[in-house]
């Protein structure tokens, strides 16, 4: 079967999903400015004279890497944005947990009602967390039968593709890879079926008109407010209230639910070149990967190859004294699923492997 006859079998597939599943749907968060921070945890850290603070090499420092400043209230702000987004489905029926994403288009969120442009749905800042959610058999049949596939083969035919193993041995990851493609499609054809619609996140005070009894956070998108008093998480209140003031607390959704999304990108998909699509996709994601990576994660990265090896091991390889330094970038790699960890040790994940297999730099450029 070649690859048109593949996607024109995964056109009539997701209409027929369309038509008989409920409803599935993608939503993402991004948070920016003063509850995050640069996270500076290289094993390249430069030792400075007593009593003055280390510093980083001037490659690595021009590296932003963003995390939360207080690191342990990220699970409370996923927990609060998926009560905040996920109101078309059950709770229990949002995938896995939110993942994080390259970073969040706040250009877009900026333009209001307008539609963004490619540009700026394209810059990224912050932090971003992807959500999927809705009917959980639906998310179930639309990840295996749809996203597998479809990302299988729009892989096999770029030349920046992941190789055999990373997202196509899990459906879901595949599904969060497929709704990229979606969106990546619809920017190119224009279709309003497969665009997201961006929104700051507003606060409304306690008292700002009569019917007003509590501080309120508002989407303006058909949804209810968030009540203070009802909000379910005391401990992330603060964080998210005042990033709502100062407009660092922003969401999208993709305006049409998965299923006929999907079916709509596959029509779109028949109409152009599958390869360039693929090339467009898969070189960015590998662009933005890779350019994330700070030397000394390079030079981890190089020196571990497709082995496994003990920290004390990968230290002595890569150069470097297995010290605190070291272990939190190892800490830190881990914690970005670019590094697992099992007897006898360290190894690149496969979907990682598949990005730094396929020359890096080349992507980059």
């Amino acid at each position: 079967m070649n690859l048109k006859q593949q996607i024109v079998s995964l056109r009539d597939a997701a209409a027929r999903l369309a038509m008989e599943s409920p409803v599935a749907w993608h939503a993402e968060s991004g948070i920016r400015g003063s509850a995050i921070g640069n996270s500076q945890d290289s094993a390249e850290t430069v030792a400075a004279e007593a009593g003055a603070a280390p510093r980083l090499p001037e490659d690595d420092s021009r590296r932003e890497r963003f995390d939360f400043r207080r690191p342990l209230l990220e699970k409370d702000f996923k927990a609060f944005m998926k009560r905040f987004l996920c109101r078309k489905g059950k709770l229990r029926d949002v995938i896995d947990e939110p993942w994080r994403t390259f970073g969040y288009s706040f250009a877009a969120a900026s333009a209001g009602c307008a539609v963004p442009t490619r540009e700026q749905e394209e810059s990224l800042e912050g932090i971003g967390h992807s959500f999927i959610y809705g009917d959980k058999d639906a998310i179930s049949r639309l990840a295996r039968l749809i996203a597998f596939p479809a990302v299988k083969y729009l892989s096999n035919v770029s030349e920046h593709g992941w190789v055999c193993g990373n997202s196509r041995g899990d459906p879901e990851t595949a599904l969060g890879d497929w709704v990229y493609i979606v969106y990546e499609i619809g920017l190119t054809t224009g279709d309003p079926n497969l665009r997201r619609y961006y929104r700051f996140v507003s606060a409304i005070r306690s008292g700002a008109s009569n019917l007003i009894k509590d501080d309120l956070l508002v989407g303006f998108d058909g949804d209810k407010p968030v009540a203070r008093a009802k909000a379910g998480c005391p401990r992330v209140w603060p964080l998210v209230w005042g990033a709502a003031n100062r407009g660092e607390l922003a969401f999208s959704r993709l305006g049409t639910e998965l299923m006929l999304a999907s079916r709509i990108a596959l029509d779109h998909l028949l109409d152009m070149d599958p390869q360039n699509v693929g090339n467009q996709v898969f070189a960015k994601w590998r662009a933005r990967l890779t350019s994330s990576l700070k030397d000394a994660e390079r030079n981890i990265l190089e020196a571990l190859g497709r082995g496994t090896m003990t920290g004390e091991k990968l230290a002595e390889r890569a150069g470097y004294p297995f010290n605190s330094n070291f272990k939190s970038t190892l800490s830190s790699l881990r914690k970005r699923e670019i590094l697992g960890n099992a007897s006898p040790g360290y190894f690149i994940t496969d979907k990682f492997r598949g990005v730094l297999d396929k020359g890096q730099d080349k992507c980059q450029d």
